[in-house]
Parts: C-alpha cells; sequence; structure tokens
C-alpha cells in the first residue's frame, strides 16, 4: 500500500536535518526502546549505527496481542521457529533455532531487515479510516559519521483492526493476505527501493511478482492478481452499500478478498457511500 504523506518533511532536506539537530532527532526515537531514547546526541548515534544497531525493524506502540499476532503469522510464512521482541522491543530472529517450512524469500526478506545497519523500522499500531490494513512513509534521511553514510527512519503503521473486516471473502484469498504478508510488503519497499506503479487489472506488477506472489506460491497459497483494490456495488438486499475488493488466483481459480469501503481506509479507498459510519472496534485478535 501507498505511504501515508510524508513527502513534506523530505523535501525540507537539509532545512529540516538542521532544525532536528540532537534534540529533535532524539525527539523523533522518542517511541524507540529506551536504551535509544537515552542517545542524546549525534556521535552516540553514529555509534549505534557504526555497531549495528540503527537499524532493524522495532515495535513502538503494539500491544502484546498484537505482537503475538505478527510473531505468529511471520513464523508460519517464514518457518523460523523463533521469532521474537527482545527487551528493546527489536525484532529478532533467534537463527539458531533453524527454520521448518515456510519460504525461503519470505525468510531471506525478514532477515535482511531485522539485519539492517542503516534503515530503521519503527511499527505504529493505529485504528484509522487513512490506512488501508499498512502504510509506510517516505522516511526521513540524516547524515551520519559512521560506516553507513546515510540512516533512514521510516514509520510504519498498521491497522490490525482491519484484518478482521473481511467479508463475503474466500478462505484462500484471506490466508493470502495476512498482516505478516503485508509487513513483508511494506518492508520490501524501503529494502529494495521497489514501487507498486505502474501496475494494471492484470497485473500487480513489479513488487508484488518480485516478491509477494513468489512467496506466496512457496507457501501454496492464491496469488494476487492486481494491485488496486476495485470498488464494487453491493448486491440487492446486502446489508454493505459498496466494498473493495482484491482478486487472487490459486490453481486457475479466482479468490476474492472483500471489505467495507467506508470502514477501511487508504488512498486506494474512495469514499462513494452516502452514508456515514464509524469504524468499528476490532475484534479480537
Amino acid at each position: 500500500m501507498k505511504g501515508n504523506s510524508t513527502c513534506s518533511l523530505i523535501t525540507q532536506g537539509n532545512q529540516l536535518f538542521s532544525a532536528l539537530q540532537v534534540a529533535g532527532l532524539v525527539a523523533l526515537l522518542s517511541a524507540s526502546p529506551t536504551s535509544l531514547i537515552a542517545e542524546t546526541n549525534l556521535s552516540r548515534l553514529s555509534r549505534l549505527a557504526a555497531q549495528g544497531k540503527f537499524g532493524g525493524v522495532f515495535s513502538t506502540s503494539l500491544s502484546d496481542q498484537e505482537k503475538r499476532k505478527l510473531l505468529d503469522d511471520l513464523k508460519n510464512k517464514t518457518g523460523y521457529q523463533n521469532i521474537h521482541f527482545d527487551n528493546d522491543n527489536k525484532l529478532v530472529i533467534d537463527a539458531t533455532a533453524g527454520f521448518k517450512g515456510g519460504s525461503a524469500l519470505a525468510r531471506t526478506l525478514l532477515h535482511d531487515a531485522v539485519n539492517s545497519t542503516n534503515i530503521r523500522f519503527n511499527l505504529a499500531s493505529v485504528r484509522s479510516e487513512e490506512i488501508a490494513f499498512a502504510s509506510v512513509g517516505k522516511g526521513i534521511q540524516f547524515d551520519m559519521d559512521a560506516r553507513v553514510n546515510r540512516a533512514t527512519l521510516y514509520e510504519m503503521k498498521i491497522d490490525f483492526g482491519d484484518f478482521n473486516l473481511f467479508f463475503a471473502s474466500g478462505d484462500e484469498a484471506i490466508k493470502a493476505y495476512t498482516v505478516g504478508l503485508v509487513l513483508l510488503h511494506e518492508l520490501a519497499h524501503k529494502l529494495y527501493d521497489v514501487k507498486d506503479e505502474p501496475n494494471g487489472d492484470a497485473d500487480p506488477r513489479v513488487l508484488e511478482n518480485t516478491y509477494l506472489n513468489p512467496i506466496r506460491r512457496e507457501l501454496g497459497l492464491a496469488e494476487r492478481v492486481h494491485y488496486v483494490a476495485k470498488s464494487v456495488l453491493s448486491l440487492q438486499g446486502h446489508p454493505h452499500d459498496v466494498w473493495r475488493q482484491l482478486t487472487f488466483k490459486l490453481q486457475g481459480r479466482e479468490k476474492v478478498l472483500r471489505w467495507e469501503n467506508d470502514i477501511v481506509g487508504g488512498l486506494t479507498c474512495f469514499k462513494t457511500s452516502s452514508r456515514t459510519l464509524k469504524k468499528p472496534e476490532p475484534k479480537s485478535l
């Protein structure tokens, strides 16, 4: 999914970096692990980068329940037997525990994210009609005098509740669009600088074709047919006026994923219903 509008921060360039300086940069990391919050100057942050401790994937506001849901799905998709958040809320892969089944490509992608030295992903849990499932911004970059010339901080917003709002959807489609797979999609955007565009009705294009669909293929899951969710008018008598849907295919047969347009937001979803709905409390994860 496309990132939300943080481009205004990026375009400020050197002015942004100058304004941040030490206190501002620490403020950006204020939702980060305690050990990183304590770092109060760029030289210490540079040392963290040089030691390979700046980058990785961190939880900033995920509940214990959300962490378990994400970890369970990542274990299932990668086959890694031990993935956990450590005391600093950093996502850790215990490679010594090995793996069983799973996708080799999913293991590579998650490994690259977790072990990145100059790219940091802060995972934030949100409930928002502006986010469809998950979104990652363009990030904030700053120069550091370390073995990496530039470090980048990304915030990834995840609406866990959205994954409970599917209706009239095939089980195979739901299994092909889980929180772990969506996380891997967003990580691939920034790790490998790959985009979703251009795409078409029968072609989800580069990112999905290079990473996510091959992962699904390795797992025996349905593969995504198109990138942009389509807007569909409801059937007569159906309680939902308008919905969005994605199409997947498994062994040549279409599998459809549907959600209500009004309560799952995001840049690919637009309001076409005259009703004003409040996004419901998410069901138990």
